[in-house]
């Protein structure tokens, strides 16, 4: 059970947690009237913010959608569009690691009507990864993620994701530069599982927790081993428990936000060049949270959730 737990948390590194929207309100009153009227402002702004911040926690960029039978399904992904009056569009794609071949094909064909994607890799800045480089993955994440791919019958992302477009942007730290965050902050997988193990006691029902895990160790021994598996997983890939794990502190985590400052220093960069007003953002949908904060606070882009996009990582 300690070792399924491990393993999936291994994969799920980068899927999906909810995040605070912070806000701020200001009102002054002189006379009697005014106070009346600032007083209904305010609890229009609260309302607004509360709103809005419901919205962000709502928000889920992986969902499980099933057929009425629950005989068939799929794990999808979001691609959810932010957009600035100057024109300026940045799109937040939510990727899952390993998934079908068709997922991304669809990526490569969307990623082809943007200026600039920026991209995750833990690797020296500029690179391009090669699918040859990555058959036997050096790192702990990396070989549970090609594991569970093999196991399930999927592929992974950076076998086949064209990296090499013009438009493709490297936007992560280096080894050298995520093993310094790592440390300062005394961050680590085990750390992160650790954190796992404590939200899972603290939760209200952990026998739901328990149902999981049984599903998915059941899964191993039927006869369509694959698809049973991939029905299991959806649900605790589109659950929030195990990245919340990931959020950490409340200063956050080499994994999520060292990495997202990198990203977003790279934006700041790119949007300094007036032709490019439409980019992406493809980062694994644990870091989207606060890049939906950031974009609105600090690039002051608003959210087009009508505008959604949902993409099919893997049917079961």
């Amino acid at each position: 059970m300690i070792k399924t737990r491990i393993l999936t948390l291994l994969v799920m590194a980068g899927i999906f947690f909810a995040a605070p929207f912070s806000y701020a309100e200001n009102a002054t009153a002189e006379t009697p009237e005014k106070v009346e009227k600032s007083d209904s402002a305010k609890k229009s702004s609260k309302k607004s913010a509360k709103n809005k911040k419901k919205q962000e926690e709502e928000f889920q960029y992986v969902r499980v959608v099933r057929n009425k039978e629950a005989k068939k399904g799929s794990l999808d992904t979001a691609v959810r569009k932010f957009v600035g009056e100057n024109g300026v569009c940045v799109d937040l794609v939510g990727a899952i690691h390993v998934a079908e071949k068709s997922y991304y094909k669809e990526l490569n064909k969307l990623f082809e009507d943007y200026d600039v994607v920026l991209y995750e890799v833990v690797a020296e800045e500029g690179t391009r990864p090669e699918p040859e480089e990555d058959k036997s993955p050096s790192s702990v994440i990396g070989f549970a993620q090609f594991q569970f791919a093999n196991l399930l019958g999927l592929v992974h992302q950076l076998e086949h994701i064209d990296y090499k477009k013009e438009n493709m942007v490297h936007a992560d730290l280096s080894p050298k530069e995520f093993a310094e965050a790592m440390k300062a902050r005394n961050d680590g997988f085990a750390a992160w599982y650790f954190r796992e193990v404590g939200f899972s006691m603290a939760r209200k029902n952990p026998k739901a927790s328990d149902s999981d895990e049984s599903k998915i160790i059941l899964a191993l021994f039927k006869k369509n081993r694959k698809k049973a598996l991939k029905d299991a997983l959806a649900d605790q890939f589109a659950s929030m428990d195990s990245e919340q794990a990931m959020k950490g502190t409340s200063d956050g985590t080499s994994i999520i936000t060292d990495r997202n400052n990198r990203v977003l220093e790279k934006l700041k960069e790119i949007l300094k060049d007036d032709s490019k007003k439409k980019i992406a953002i493809f980062y694994g949908a644990a870091h989207l949270p606060e890049f939906s904060e950031k974009l609105q606070s600090d690039f002051n882009l608003k959210p087009q959730d009508d505008q959604t996009l949902w993409i099919e990582a893997w049917k079961f």
